[in-house]
C-alpha cells in the first residue's frame, strides 16, 4: 500500500471519527431539554375519576407543552421506590383498550410534537416521604429506570404533606443525584401553596429545596387552590380563588426564584377551592409578566419571564371543552411576542 493511499485511509479514518463525535455530540445536544419562553403545563390522570374525560395521552390538546402523567406508584412496603404502569381501570375504559406499549408509543409521539412527558411522583394518595439514605438510592434508581424504560423527560415531585424540616434533605439529595446524571432530566415540582410560604418558619422544605438546587429544578408550578386564605408579600390576608390571592403570594415566592423556573398552579373544576375563570387566569398572567389587570395588589416588580402556568388537570379541561387550555395557551403565545 503507497504513503498516499495510507494517508488517505487516516484521513478518513480521523473525519469518520470526528462524525461520529459531532453526531453523538448533537443526539446529547437534542435530548436536553429547552423549554419554550412560556410554557402550559397539564397533568394527565393515568386513573378514572368522575366528571373528567377519559383521554389517551396523544388526546392530549398540542396546547399543553409538558404533560405530567400522574401518578407513579410508591413500592409497598414504602421503600423510597416506585413504579408505573397503565391503570387498569382507565385500560380498560379507553374505546379498544389502552396499553402500555401504546402509552409509551404515545410518548414518542409528543415527543415528535417537541413537547414534554414527565412522570409526577405523589399526590394526594400517593404521598411519601424519603426518610434515609437508602430510600434515597432506591428512589433514584427507581425513578431512572423508569425514565429509561417509558422514555420520559423527568420526574416532578408532588408529596404532598410528607416533606418535612427533618427529612427534606433525604429528597434534595435524591434530585441532586438525578440532576447530575449525564442524560440530565427534567425536574418539576408541585408544592402545595403552604409548602412555598417564605414567611413560615416549620416549611424549610420545598422553597429550600428549590433554592438549593437552582437551574437543576426546571419549573416550580405551585398549586395555589386547596389552601384557604394565606398573607401575602405585603402582609395582608387574601383569599383563594382571587387573583390577588395568586399574585401577591407568587410575588412573595419571586423573591428567591428565578421567574423563568415557576409556573402558577390553577384548578379547572369550581369543585377545587381557589378556583378561577379563564379570563381571571389570564389576568393573572398579565399583573404577573406587565404589572396590568391586577386587582388590588400590585407586585413589587414585573416578571415577563415567568415560564407559563399549570392546570389540574387535562381530563377536567377536556370535559369542559379545553376552554381553558385553548384560552390560557394563546394568551401565554401572545405574552412571547
Amino acid at each position: 500500500m503507497s504513503i498516499s493511499v495510507s494517508m488517505r485511509l487516516v484521513s478518513i479514518a480521523l473525519l469518520f471519527g470526528c462524525t461520529i463525535q459531532l453526531l453523538a455530540k448533537d443526539h446529547k445536544q437534542a435530548q436536553k431539554a429547552v423549554l419554550p419562553k412560556h410554557v402550559l403545563v397539564g397533568y394527565w390522570q393515568n386513573f378514572v375519576s368522575p366528571d373528567t374525560a377519559v383521554q389517551t395521552l396523544m388526546q392530549v390538546p398540542a396546547n399543553y407543552t409538558m404533560v405530567e402523567i400522574a401518578f407513579a406508584n410508591p413500592n409497598r412496603p414504602i421503600d423510597g421506590g416506585v413504579s408505573f404502569e397503565i391503570d387498569p381501570q382507565l385500560a380498560k375504559a379507553v374505546p379498544g383498550g389502552y396499553s402500555t406499549a401504546r402509552f409509551t408509543e404515545d410518548i414518542k409521539t409528543l415527543h415528535r410534537q417537541g413537547r414534554f412527558v414527565l412522570l409526577s411522583i405523589g399526590g394526594q394518595h400517593r404521598s411519601f416521604a424519603l426518610t434515609s439514605d437508602v430510600m434515597v438510592s432506591n428512589f433514584v434508581s427507581s425513578t431512572t429506570a423508569l425514565i429509561q424504560r417509558f422514555g420520559f423527560d423527568g420526574i416532578d415531585i408532588d408529596l404532598e404533606n410528607v416533606i418535612t424540616a427533618d427529612n427534606y434533605k433525604y429528597l434534595e439529595s435524591a434530585l441532586r443525584q438525578l440532576s447530575e446524571q449525564s442524560t440530565k432530566p427534567m425536574i418539576t415540582l408541585a408544592p402545595q401553596t403552604n409548602d412555598m410560604l417564605p414567611a413560615n418558619p416549620r416549611l424549610d422544605n420545598y422553597m429550600k429545596i428549590a433554592v438549593d438546587l437552582g437551574d437543576a429544578i426546571t419549573m416550580v408550578n405551585t398549586q395555589f387552590y386547596n389552601s384557604g386564605t394565606k398573607r401575602g408579600r405585603d402582609g395582608k390576608v387574601y383569599i383563594a380563588g382571587t387573583i390577588d390571592f395568586v399574585t401577591s403570594l407568587t410575588d412573595a415566592m419571586l423573591q428567591y426564584l428565578d421567574p423563568a423556573r415557576v409556573g402558577v398552579g390553577f384548578p379547572i373544576t369550581p369543585k377545587d377551592r381557589g378556583y378561577l375563570e379563564p379570563e381571571m387566569v389570564n389576568a393573572v398572567l398579565d399583573c404577573l409578566t406587565a404589572g396590568t389587570n391586577c386587582g388590588s395588589y400590585v407586585p413589587v416588580a414585573k416578571y415577563p419571564s415567568l415560564r407559563g402556568a399549570m392546570f389540574w388537570s387535562t381530563n377536567w379541561d377536556a370535559a369542559s371543552g379545553n376552554k381553558f387550555g385553548n384560552s390560557t395557551a394563546t394568551h401565554l403565545k401572545a405574552l412571547a411576542k
